[in-house]
């Protein structure tokens, strides 16, 4: 039975104090099977009893992906909805939560028929809704991120089709509609081909990135709260790296961080900065060296020391993957955890964490037949005191209520 239940720990705000990583511990929570769902990729979101939510790609009763509830307590998957075409398909989205019970998330859609979705799941009528769907001559197409929600019920996202360059657009659906209403579209100066989430500051401006289309490397954007003008913060040139695909964070002061998937000076992906002030983009630390880690992807956790966490797709001992650490000030990039297949290989979702510090996430492949669910402990992650779950005014914690439930 679930009474009073709280969805929190979003990698764009959560602050974990970090200590050593020696001795961290992984354990497979689930195995994803074609029943309930296969590859996993865009991570998870906790209720306070510690079950765990998130979407699939495929698998499902049509094979075009389910949400999905590891609980907590079995250690079993459960699909709370399949996506059937009509209703979507193909999410590679990770899940959002607001205060009444609901998620929300995205559909990629079906190339040539379906242009995506936006949908929402109640858990307490545990009811699948599509909000709105994309047409890719008018609303853009094919959302890969998940999407973002204000304080007042809006709701922000990004596609990577689309728009007047067919490269993509940002868009806005006010709360009870189903309208989709692009803001601005992406050109090649800003990437384009967005696969983040954004992310509001409390002035209700919008950040994000565009990963960019071949020639052009990428770029991070700024569009102003009540305005459709894209504005570029940064932009990559392979020597700085390439792709930016991971969901930016701020640390207090206003600075972002993030990664790229490709290039930097050791060829497979990089971590930065950009600077609140000025927006230089310095390079933290850069993936490729023999036996590390490779293509971060998801989005990083920042401690309250400034140390960043965050999963590399590929690379590390056994080449599936790894957990790594950027420690702060001397920005020594550290290899956590290796993925061995076994227990997953290539997580390309963002971490979380629970109140204990443990970190949880999900690999988009290997396991027994289509990717884990994961927790790593005994890392030495500690979670500071509520006050410290905020980041640039928004809510760290997001309360529901979910009726009882009997399987």
């Amino acid at each position: 039975m679930h009474g009073e239940f709280r969805f929190f720990r979003s990698a764009a705000i959560l602050t974990a104090l970090a200590a050593t990583a020696q001795g961290a511990q992984l354990d497979v929570l689930a195995n994803m099977d074609a029943g309930s769902g296969r590859l996993p990729g865009g991570g998870l979101i906790m209720d306070n009893a510690g079950n765990l939510f998130g979407t699939t790609e495929v698998g499902g009763t049509f094979d075009r992906g389910a949400v999905f509830e590891a609980d907590k307590l079995t250690s079993t998957i459960k699909p709370l909805a399949t996506f059937n075409g009509n209703n979507g398909g193909f999410a590679t989205s990770k899940l959002t939560a607001d205060g009444l019970g609901n998620l929300y998330g995205t559909n990629w859609g079906q190339p040539g028929s379906i242009d995506g979705q936006v949908f929402k799941y109640n858990l307490a009528s545990q009811t699948l809704t599509t909000i709105a769907k994309f047409d890719r001559k008018t609303t853009g197409a094919n959302p890969y991120a998940g999407v973002t929600l204000d304080a007042a019920g809006n709701i922000y996202g990004s596609t990577q089709y689309g728009g007047t360059s067919d490269i993509g657009l940002v868009f806005k659906i006010t709360p009870g509609s189903s309208v989709i209403t692009p803001i601005t579209s992406f050109t090649h100066a800003f990437g384009g081909l967005s696969s983040s989430e954004l992310t509001l500051d409390a002035a209700g401006n919008i950040y994000g990135s565009g990963t960019g289309t071949g020639n052009d490397f990428g770029a991070i954007f700024r569009i102003a709260a009540g305005s459709s003008t894209m504005t570029s913060l940064a932009n990559f040139n392979q020597t700085n790296g390439s792709y930016p695909s991971g969901t930016l964070i701020f640390d207090k002061a206003g600075n972002m961080y993030g990664t790229t998937f490709e290039d930097g000076v050791n060829g497979h992906g990089t971590v930065f900065e950009i600077d609140a002030v000025t927006h230089n983009l310095t390079t933290l630390a850069s993936f490729g060296l023999a036996g590390s880690g490779r293509r971060p992807q998801g989005a990083l956790i920042m401690d309250g020391a400034g140390n960043l966490f965050g999963a590399t797709a590929d690379g590390g001992a056994f080449a599936k993957g790894t957990i790594f650490e950027v420690t702060a000030g001397s920005h020594n990039l550290i290899d956590v955890y290796d993925f061995d297949g076994t227990n997953g290989s290539g997580p390309t979702g963002s971490l979380i964490a629970d109140a204990n510090g443990d970190l949880y996430g999900t690999a988009n492949g290997g396991g027994t037949i289509g990717g884990t669910v994961f927790r790593l402990s005994r890392a030495g992650f500690v979670v500071p005191e509520p006050a410290g779950l905020a980041v640039m005014g928004l809510a760290a914690i997001f309360t529901v209520r979910r009726r009882s439930r009997t399987s």
